[in-house]
């Protein structure tokens, strides 16, 4: 064989074998690109799981406190119970053994007159405020004033819209002193649903002398404070409701306000409870150790407790609120705060003041 045809076969040898070579290598990188892919995907899956785990271990723990302080505040009920119960059997005996004395000397038994605090401090006021749906929520005007400017937007929608009240409204509209010139005002709205008389034996709440000079320490702010934060909870509390007895949220602020509500919520709805009821409604949602998480009642005692809270105007008191309620949670068993959330937030309002 001659060495020019020797080099022809080589060379059609050749290009047989470079397609052939192209062909395996795109093979092997598509087998790269797949197998990239697939530890990917496995990668993506993997970190699916773990955040999975994360959130079921997270709300595990946070139930597992929330049963711990719902345990230990039963324990303190029952303590306070059973020393009231010994307490009232000791004035029944008592109040036998003056009426037998009273009996056998001749001495009529004195009327029964109404608590004074029933007539100098007005029922609370509960009005639902839009159908139902995201956007309904409760408004409750205590002291039966239902026309006082609020400092919190009657909906979530276009908050940063609304006119806040000036410094020169604030102090008439947000004094917690009571006002006796308008009698009628809870008649102005005839309620739906009516609990039974005031029969609270608690005295007009008083006005702290070194209070807030805006009036930002009235309990018609906390509560609607607390409720703006707790409305996150209001349509699935009332379904857990109608199926179960357990709600999850019979500590909330707002749950204990619709004991004695409709059973289907629309809007303009309209109850009335005692006065002193809210008192208990604070101690309760603010009764509770969490760990970690803080309700809208502890949220609005702290605030109340800080040192530059003389300094606080309705505008700030506003906006602070708003950033809070982005970040409500609820666990089942209602609303709270992250701590670090809140103190955070809460420190960076108090440094722009």
């Amino acid at each position: 064989m001659s060495t020019t045809t020797l080099t022809d076969s080589l060379w059609q040898r050749s290009k047989k074998k470079i397609p052939l070579l192209g062909r395996i290598s795109k093979l092997k990188n598509g087998t790269l690109t797949a197998e990239n892919e697939t530890d990917a995907a496995k990668a993506a899956h993997a970190r699916r799981r773990e955040q999975v785990r994360r959130a079921q271990r997270n709300h595990r723990e946070r139930k597992e406190n929330y049963i711990k302080a719902l345990e230990r505040e039963f324990r303190t009920l029952r303590d306070e119970e059973d020393s009231i119960t010994m307490e009232t059997q000791k004035i029944v005996d008592e109040n036998k053994i003056l009426r037998d004395i009273m009996l056998a000397n001749g001495i009529p038994f004195p009327g029964k007159a109404q608590a004074p605090s029933a007539q100098t401090r007005p029922p609370t006021i509960v009005r639902v405020i839009g159908n139902p749906g995201d956007e309904q929520r409760l408004q409750v005007s205590v002291d039966g004033a239902l026309d006082k400017p609020r400092i919190f937007p009657p909906d979530p929608i276009d908050l940063d819209s609304r006119k806040m009240p000036t410094p020169d409204q604030t102090p008439c509209c947000l004094q917690p002193a009571i006002t006796n010139d308008s009698p009628n005002a809870a008649s102005q709205s005839p309620p739906n649903h009516t609990v039974g008389p005031n029969h609270c034996n608690h005295a007009v709440l008083p006005t702290s002398s070194q209070g807030h000079p805006l009036g930002l320490d009235a309990t018609q702010v906390g509560v609607d404070f607390v409720l703006f934060l707790e409305r996150h909870c209001l349509q699935h509390a009332r379904t857990s409701c109608a199926k179960s007895p357990f709600s999850g949220h019979i500590l909330t602020f707002q749950t204990p306000l619709l004991a004695n509500g409709p059973d289907v919520l629309r809007d303009n709805d309209t109850w009335e409870i005692p006065a002193c009821h809210l008192d208990r409604l604070f101690d309760l949602a603010g009764a509770l150790n969490l760990e970690g998480d803080i309700t809208p009642v502890q949220a609005w005692n702290r605030i109340k407790q800080h040192s530059l809270f003389h300094k606080l105007n309705a505008e700030n008191l506003r906006n602070l609120t708003v950033q809070l309620r982005k970040e409500v949670q609820c666990f089942g068993f209602g609303a709270v705060l992250d701590e670090q959330l809140f103190n955070m937030y809460l420190e960076q309002a108090f440094r722009s003041l």
